[in-house]
């Protein structure tokens, strides 16, 4: 009888040896700035272009903190960084964040059947757009999006973490370090 315990599926990005800064403060913080930033963005108006480039700032700079293979950031910033931007058109668009999303799917190494997630999202936003059609339903559309991410997100790390435990003899698809020693 096998008395093992299982061990714990460990993120792929949490694996990696960062040269500055812990892995949770920099998923935290690139994360926040990334999505506050986008936010900004789709939120700026004509009279307050500050927020426009306050929101472009924060948005590239969270997408360069993000802890990640650095070529899997400079592939990911500029679908991340243009989602904002795009919001800009209104509710009818809410759409384009699926851009977004698979740039954060990249970011955060996920295996090739995770991008089927993008599907989720995709499908979740053209109803909403169907549904919001004015650009004072923002706040609402910005806020039901979010959590269509946030779910398909969650969806993604499942099937990650899944994929990784059937096959615990291979190495994660994206793997380039042993885990780091927890102290």
């Amino acid at each position: 009888m096998d008395t093992r315990v299982p061990s714990r599926w460990v993120e792929p990005t949490a694996r990696l040896r960062l040269r500055w800064g812990g892995y949770r403060e920099r998923l935290a913080l690139g994360a926040l700035l990334a999505v506050a930033g986008t936010v900004a963005i789709a939120g700026s108006t004509t009279t307050t272009p500050w927020l426009m480039w306050a929101g472009s700032t924060a948005s590239l700079a969270g997408w360069c903190i993000l802890p990640s293979a650095g070529w899997r950031r400079v592939v990911a910033i500029w679908p991340g960084y243009l989602t904002g931007w795009l919001l800009l058109t209104g509710p009818r668009f809410i759409w384009v964040v699926t851009l977004g999303y698979l740039a954060w799917l990249v970011v955060r190494h996920r295996r090739a059947l995770c991008f089927a997630t993008g599907s989720l999202v995709l499908a979740g936003t053209f109803l909403i757009s169907r549904i919001a059609q004015d650009y004072a339903d923002m706040p609402a559309t910005l806020a039901a999006t979010a959590g269509i991410l946030v779910l398909s997100g969650w969806i993604a790390r499942a099937v990650h973490a899944s994929l990784d435990r059937r096959h615990p003899s291979r190495p994660a698809a994206n793997a380039q370090h042993p885990p780091m020693p927890r102290p």
